[in-house]
């Protein structure tokens, strides 16, 4: 009797072991990486000429390295004539932002600048990490120094400050950043953040144009202070792989500059 008793008393502990909740509910690690890549992709070299371009990895090497050239001669034509603040004719006694006669417009420009840098755009230096294929494009085919090639794994950035905008003698910069489950989609969308940030701080200097004329009742007023979002560069990026449940995200941090 006593031995079957201790027998079910042991089925009893194993069942219910199995079914304990702790082996149910396993947290798994969340993790934030950094991985090795060559300067130039967390520093941009020197001279306007440069972009990076991005691709998934690839058996096919070439259409690996085209698709890598068509993200970056779109992302150049973008950060070279993207868009254009215009605003529209205002009666002087009217408060432009109150009344909204202000009209501000931003417009993309042509997909023809786009492919004209893909057919310019030389590949100058290259690598590979997170499943993705680095190039590194010039118009003019320089190579950058052996110290711009360097791999290195750099800590979290201390130059990036989300939507804070830095205006200089010759350049305004802003930073942004974006996630996405796709490399290639995270560093588009940060770049289009850190353009839309530049947008709006220029919108705000032609409403205070407007306003500043504003003083005669009655006048007619056609600022001629149309903007163009022009020169752009990303100087600077960090990308963060963020693993969580056995999914894996990417983090882009990008500077973004204009010159003026």
């Amino acid at each position: 009797m006593l031995r079957s008793v201790s027998l079910i008393f042991a089925a009893v502990v194993i069942l219910s072991c199995s079914n304990s909740p702790l082996q149910e509910n396993i947290t798994l690690p969340h993790k934030l990486e950094t991985t090795m890549l060559p300067r130039w992709v967390y520093h941009l070299p020197d001279g306007s000429d440069y972009v990076l371009g991005i691709a998934p990895r690839s058996l096919d090497t070439g259409m690996m390295q085209e698709s890598a050239r068509e993200m970056a001669a779109i992302m150049y034509s973008r950060n070279h004539g993207s868009y254009t603040i215009d605003n529209t004719a205002i009666t002087a006694r009217e408060d432009p932002v109150r009344s909204g006669s202000a009209d501000f417009r931003l417009n993309v420009g042509s997909p023809d600048k786009a492919r004209e840098y893909f057919d310019k755009l030389q590949l100058v230096d290259e690598a590979y990490s997170y499943e993705y294929y680095f190039g590194l494009f010039s118009l003019t085919g320089t190579k950058p120094e052996k110290k711009i090639r360097e791999k290195l794994v750099p800590n979290f950035p201390d130059w990036f400050s989300e939507r804070e905008i830095v205006d200089l003698d010759v350049v305004i910069k802003t930073c942004a950043q974006d996630r996405s489950y796709d490399l290639v989609i995270a560093w588009d969308r940060a770049a289009e953040n850190a353009r839309y940030e530049l947008a709006k701080y220029l919108e705000k200097q032609v409403q205070a144009a407007i306003i500043s004329l504003n003083e005669e009742i009655d006048k007619r007023i056609a600022i001629e202070s149309n903007r163009k979002l022009v020169n752009m560069k990303i100087t600077r990026s960090h990308i963060v792989t963020e693993s969580h449940d056995n999914l894996l995200s990417y983090i882009v941090y990008l500077e973004m500059e204009m010159k003026k």
